[in-house]
């Protein structure tokens, strides 16, 4: 919250805050629209199993202006490799990533964040079943022939 703090009192202006962080539960609504207002999404966690959070935020978009930066960790990274890939531990290369997704040319951001949009359009709750019994009925496979 002090690193939030600082960044907002220096680059900051009385209607405009770079960094917004909360804990607090938000309505969808509320939530969507601070997705669709940033600019950059920054999601770096160490590791995880499916960052929906980086969908919701692609999801969200209604025009191709805004950049996501992924922990390579993410499991959602795999599906959204368009997104800026970061190693959440290597400081600076985050730093990086954040300039590039900030300063990215207009037609970059365009392309990475349609590419990314039909990503996240094209998933399904069916699709993402089907693709856990496939990978059960593989593993099932592989035992069966080690045995």
């Amino acid at each position: 919250d002090d690193a939030v703090a600082r960044i907002n009192d220096r680059f900051g202006t009385d209607e405009w805050r770079p960094v917004v962080n909360t804990t607090a539960h938000l309505p969808a609504e509320q939530l969507y629209g601070l997705y669709r207002d940033a600019d950059v999404a920054l999601l770096t966690p160490l590791r995880d199993g499916m960052n929906l959070v980086a969908k919701e935020y692609v999801a969200a978009q209604d025009g191709d202006d805004a950049a996501l930066v992924l922990s390579k960790f993410a499991g959602a990274y795999r599906q959204l490799d368009d997104a800026v890939g970061v190693n959440p531990r290597d400081t600076p290369g985050t730093a990086a990533a954040i300039e590039h997704a900030l300063k990215m040319d207009d037609a970059e951001r365009r392309v990475r964040m349609r590419r990314l949009r039909k990503q996240v359009a094209g998933e399904t709750v069916e699709g993402w079943i089907e693709s856990v019994i496939d990978a059960a009925a593989t593993v099932a496979d592989r035992r069966g022939q080690v045995q």
